[in-house]
């Protein structure tokens, strides 16, 4: 199932994001997202990311290539694109909650598995660009949610040097 575009928006009556994915088959998805899930795919989103290049590339070649692909989804993504709506709603017009999240790194992709409350599952298979602009809309929801939620950022080795703590600390970025 390629998705063709996503979506979504901090709802602050459910404390929530609404997360919306269409395919080029044209079926729509509908979820909500709670802040931990959030937290989940943002805070992973680097590591694994890493860790499907590492099964091509060398450690070091592959986290620079993580590093130009995250700057490349942040400096290319555009949010003002409008959102066509799929014809088939696969699981209803109302949003599913999802309940729990497994993401795992299969070489060029990302496959994302969705427990949701209806005790159904979704698998979503995602080239790892994609992956990434999606983590940046994510993040950018989030951000107005206020959630403080940060994307893992590499510390500069100047930082690490010094020593300071703090600035050594994961962040997140979603799209």
């Amino acid at each position: 199932m390629p998705i063709k575009q996503f979506t979504g928006q901090w709802s602050g009556d459910e404390d929530r994001l609404l997360f919306r994915f269409n395919t080029a088959d044209d079926r729509e998805f509908r979820f909500w997202l709670t802040r931990n899930i959030t937290r989940a795919i943002i805070e992973s989103s680097q590591r694994l990311v890493t860790a499907a290049l590492k099964k091509n590339f060398a450690p070091e070649t592959a986290e620079a290539i993580q590093e130009f692909q995250q700057q490349t989804a942040i400096q290319t993504t555009q949010f003002n694109e409008s959102y066509a709506s799929g014809g088939n709603l696969v699981l209803g017009e109302a949003p599913v909650l999802v309940i729990g999240l497994a993401i795992q790194a299969e070489k060029d992709m990302m496959s994302i598995d969705l427990r949701l409350a209806t005790k159904q599952n979704v698998n979503m298979k995602i080239r790892l660009p994609v992956f990434q602009k999606m983590v940046l809309l994510l993040n950018k929801l989030q951000e107005q949610a206020r959630w403080g939620i940060n994307l893992p950022v590499r510390p500069e080795p100047d930082v690490e040097a010094q020593g300071n703590i703090g600035s050594n600390t994961p962040g997140g970025m979603t799209h």
